[in-house]
């Protein structure tokens, strides 16, 4: 028999309103979506504005908007200072151009009507196993075929990599490495991290060439051309040689096994006996990360065939392709690093 006890009563409620709290999510994310096409956090800025005033701006109804920020202040996207006068909270700022994480282009990247098919067939990839998305496209997720997309595509995975870059950066002992080899390495924001902190170092990025075009011209124009060089190619295929430090960040767990292995197998090709493969994504069953792994993962199931695995899992992987898993040290709640050496 149901307890019907206050304490019970209230317990209850309290679970069934955070379920509808989770099912209502997507108004919220929507809402969140709205915010970064229009704009607000910039038309904001730093300042106190009155809805009105912003609505007009923005040439939207201002009692629709009104409900928006409304919606959001919880989320400390927006704080109401006094009726109806609005400054940005926190997620607000991130949201603005020109910050140190391009938040908004995440944030519209996961607005693109393909995203939300995929999640409309949530249950059709839990039932078949297969990633909705890169079946629709018949291409990887990650293929960029332009460079604009390609340029959109690195920002939004910077935004999903915010603070990590730093961390990879002082958390790993470089100093008896010479050169680092970043594989699928974006437009070099981590390279770039990891090259600022250790004067000693030098550099290698290695990606598809409309990325690798954008990461050459971004790492010129920070001043790291003479200590970093920039290859396009396939890390299918084969990777360059000549490092002693090979890093792999969030790029095992956009492929499924078999893919992941010929990467690796890659690498194990070209690193030498004193050589260390690092591999940055979120691991799947670690403390302290189950937030961000899980949400990472559920949109890798529908988007990819890959997913965070476990720590057993990247040591099989690694096994496979004739590495060692050696360490993992966790790096915050959004990602561990996982050191790998060529095996006995």
């Amino acid at each position: 028999m149901l307890d019907r006890t206050p304490s019970n009563l209230d317990t209850a409620a309290e679970a069934t309103l955070r379920a509808i709290g989770i099912a209502s999510g997507h108004y919220s994310a929507r809402a969140l979506h709205l915010v970064a096409d229009l704009g607000l956090a910039d038309l904001i800025g730093s300042d106190h504005v009155s809805c009105s005033q912003l609505a007009a701006t923005a040439g939207v109804d201002e009692r629709a908007l009104l409900r928006i920020l409304r919606m959001l202040a919880p989320h400390d996207v927006f704080v109401e200072a006094e009726d109806q006068l609005f400054t940005l909270g926190l997620v607000g700022h991130a949201l603005r151009s020109g910050g140190p994480f391009d938040a908004a282009t995440a944030v519209r990247m996961l607005a693109r009507s393909g995203m939300w098919a995929a999640a409309d067939n949530l249950a059709e990839s839990v039932r078949s196993g297969a990633p909705t998305l890169e079946s629709r496209r018949n291409k990887p997720l990650y293929q960029a075929d332009a460079p604009d997309r390609a340029d959109r595509l690195a920002a939004a995975m910077a935004a999903f990599s915010a603070g990590l870059h730093e961390r990879v950066a002082t958390d790993w002992d470089f100093s008896s490495a010479s050169l680092v080899v970043d594989v699928g390495g974006s437009t070099g924001l981590l390279l770039e991290s990891v090259l600022r902190a250790n004067s000693h170092l030098g550099g290698l990025l290695f990606d598809r060439p409309p990325t690798a075009d954008l990461a050459e011209r971004r790492l010129a124009a920070v001043g790291l051309a003479d200590r970093c060089r920039v290859i396009g190619g396939d890390f299918f295929h084969a990777v360059p040689a000549g490092g002693d430090v090979y890093v792999l960040a969030h790029v095992v767990l956009d492929w499924g096994d078999s893919d992941a292995v010929r990467i690796l197998a890659n690498i194990r090709h070209v690193l030498g006996p004193q050589g260390r493969l690092l591999i940055i994504e979120p691991i799947s069953g670690e403390a302290g990360s189950e937030l961000h792994a899980g949400m990472f993962d559920a949109i890798l199931m529908t988007a990819t065939w890959g997913g965070c695995r476990s720590r057993q899992e990247h040591g099989e992987l690694l096994a496979r392709a004739g590495l060692t898993l050696r360490s993992v040290t966790p790096l915050g709640r959004i990602a561990s690093l996982i050191e790998a050496v060529v095996a006995d």
